[in-house]
């Protein structure tokens, strides 16, 4: 008999609990996906030029999130097992399970779990709209893009769901007219936060050297005036 106690407890590192069980491929993909999320992008690039900062904490979340499904999934399964419920058998081995759980952590880089289950078009593109938002919102440092980019992976575990039972969650791969339209709108948002972007400079340059420059012209020039008219004043005087 395994105890889901115990299960739990070795969940303190991901796929321990599983480890324990014997289901030691579940196991390994708890620990692996979640070192991987961990260590992902982590000081890459630097400031304003690091075009995937918006990725550090996204899947720093994604990996503690793998924590505690692993731990949860530790829990339930020893009671499967003990029901025979689970085969350890089938588990020591890629077993569909197990090729199920892979696809879906795959999935939270939208596209990874498509192109893993071969839905290749589909992955494709969401995979496509995944690193173009990604470097908008990483260039740009923009928390609205950050967001877009955790419902951009809900969305992609959620199809890729759905696509398994022959179903779609969201465009249809034979709908073109609906990754155009994305893509349009992902032109559209290159361009405005490109236009945003130079404003803010341009004010930024204006307010720290520009006024500062003008409030100086301004100065010289009521100096250079001053002079010019009291010289104008002694010529005025000592002609007659």
């Amino acid at each position: 008999m395994k105890s889901k106690g115990k299960a739990l407890i070795f969940s303190i590192l991901p796929g321990g609990g599983h480890f324990y069980l014997g289901t030691y491929t579940r196991g390994i993909i708890f620990l692996i996906s979640s070192i991987i999320f961990s260590m992902s992008f982590r000081n890459y690039g630097y400031g304003p030029f690091n075009s995937f900062s918006g990725l550090n904490n996204l899947f720093h979340n994604f990996a503690i999130l793998i924590w505690i499904y692993s731990a949860i999934d530790a829990y339930v399964s020893a009671d499967y097992i003990n029901n025979g419920g689970i085969n350890l058998e089938d588990e020591r081995s890629f077993s569909t399970r197990n090729k199920n759980l892979l696809g879906i952590i795959l999935a939270l880089v939208p596209g990874l779990g498509h192109l893993y289950e071969e839905y290749s078009e589909k992955g494709s593109k969401l995979l496509v709209i995944f690193i173009v938002t990604a470097a908008i919102g990483g260039f740009f440092n923009t928390g609205l893009i950050n967001d877009l980019l955790l419902i951009l992976s809900i969305y992609s575990v959620l199809d890729l769901m759905a696509m398994r039972e022959g179903k779609s969650f969201g465009f249809k791969v034979e709908n073109s007219k609906e990754f155009k339209t994305i893509i349009k709108i992902a032109g559209i948002a290159l361009i405005a936060f490109g236009i945003s972007q130079g404003f803010q400079i341009a004010s930024t340059y204006l307010v720290d050297y520009g006024f500062n420059y003008l409030l100086n012209i301004v100065s010289l020039g009521m100096k250079a005036l001053i002079l010019i008219i009291i010289g104008m004043i002694i010529l005025f005087k000592t002609r007659k």
